[in-house]
Order: structure tokens, then sequence, then C-alpha cells
């Protein structure tokens, strides 16, 4: 998993090499992990925000995430207004997906961002897997983007804990790298980062834990994955709310 976080913010240093002609708006911050987090933190100059998904037919995201996912951004945000959800099914004949393949179908069917007052995330939900680590669960790979493997979500199941309590605590794991957790772009003014898990929390009832976004959390934890943030999770990003981190 540390080989697969590592691979992700190296190349996270290069920016996209472009975008389609109907995607609008300012992308500056857009290709680095974290860098997006007081856009998507405080409510100025963007007071909305858009969750738009793209989804390999038949891996559709789970409601209940979706709504813990809104609930959490109404937490750790200052964003007043509903959160909004667009989503769309594609086809698609692979079952493995390279970081090159992830970025060229998130540059074919994404639509939205930001502009007009309002924040926007983009969302794939493929099947298969990852192919540089068939473990990945979920992976935050640009300043706006994530990618959810759902059927290795469901592969990680076990006993006592559902596919959708993985997919919660997973999705929320991955906006909180959006935001920055833990230490990327940014020092914590807590010890709270796992040395050997690089941007990754320490505390195993936290929902960044770095077990949360690899198919073995059920070897690594006891019950039910965590799906909230701790307290020093929540105190960084109050901070960088207040522009003070």
């Amino acid at each position: 998993m540390l080989r697969v976080t590592l691979l992700a913010v190296l190349l996270l240093a290069l920016p996209l090499s472009g975008c389609l002609d109907d995607i609008t708006g300012s992308t500056s911050c857009d290709p680095y992990l974290g860098e997006c987090r007081y856009e998507l933190l405080q409510d100025d100059p963007y007071a909305k925000l858009l969750i738009e998904i793209d989804y390999v037919q038949g891996n559709v995201p789970d409601s209940e995430a979706l709504d813990l996912l809104k609930q959490r951004i109404g937490e750790v945000t200052a964003k007043q207004a509903p959160v909004q959800v667009e989503q769309r099914g594609f086809d698609s004949n692979d079952d493995s997906y390279t970081m090159d393949e992830i970025r060229a179908l998130e540059e074919h069917y994404r639509t939205y961002r930001k502009g007009d007052d309002r924040a926007v995330i983009h969302l794939l939900y493929l099947n298969g897997e990852f192919e540089e680590n068939a473990d990945t669960l979920g992976i935050a790979y640009t300043g706006t983007s994530i990618v959810m493997f759902k059927e290795r979500i469901a592969d990680a199941a076990f006993l006592l804990v559902s596919a959708q309590d993985i997919e919660k605590a997973v999705i929320v794991h991955e906006f909180g790298h959006l935001l920055g957790l833990v230490n990327i772009g940014y020092t914590s003014p807590h010890d709270h980062e796992d040395p050997d898990h690089p941007h990754h929390s320490n505390n195993d009832e936290s929902v960044m834990y770095w077990a949360i976004e690899s198919v073995d959390i059920g070897n690594q934890l006891d019950g039910e994955p965590p799906n909230d943030y701790d307290a020093d999770d929540k105190d960084d990003l109050r901070l960088m709310r207040q522009g003070k981190l």
C-alpha cells in the first residue's frame, strides 16, 4: 500500500497534459493532490460543491456512502449550500487499470470543473483492479479526483462488515486526501502521521488510517472500519479552513 501511495504522490508532481474543450474554468491547483484544499474547505471563492461521478455500468456508487460523504463535507467545510451530485454510467471492457488509463477516463468523461461560485470533485467508480497494486480500494490522485474500485471493495468485505461499510470508509478517506490529510502540502501541529505509511493517520480509529484503502482491511482492523475523521484530523481541517495552516 505504501508503494501505491508514493506512486500516486509522485505522479501528482506532474501537471495533466490538457483537458477537453467542454471542460471550463481554472484548473491551477487541480493536478496536485491536496492543493485544492482551501477551495474545497472554504466558502470563498466557491460557496457550492458538486460531486460529479462517472461509473462503469454495474458499479454504481452506494447511495448511503454518498450520503455519508455529503454529511462529512457539511461537517468539515464552510460551504452552506447543499452538496449537488451528478452521476452517469459508461461501458468498459477492461478489468485492470493503470494510472494513465484512469487519467484518460477522467479526461474523456469529466464534464465540470470549478467556476461560477462552485467547486467540483470528480469520482470514477471502476470495475476490476488497479494494475499497479491489486490490493487498492481507492486513490485520490489529483487535487479534485478520486478513483474507487467497486469490485475490490466487495472483495474486502469480511465477517460482520459489509462492502457498504467499507465503501463508506474508503470514500471519506479519499476525500480526506483531497483536503490534504495527512500532511499533504502542510505540516500538522499534531503528531498524527504514521511514519511507516506517509500521509496516513497513526490512529486506527481515524478514517485516515492507512489500512482503510487496502483490501487487507479485515486483517488490520477489528470490526467496522472508522468512517469519520479523528480530533487531530478535524483540528488540521479547522486550521486550514480558517487559513491558519
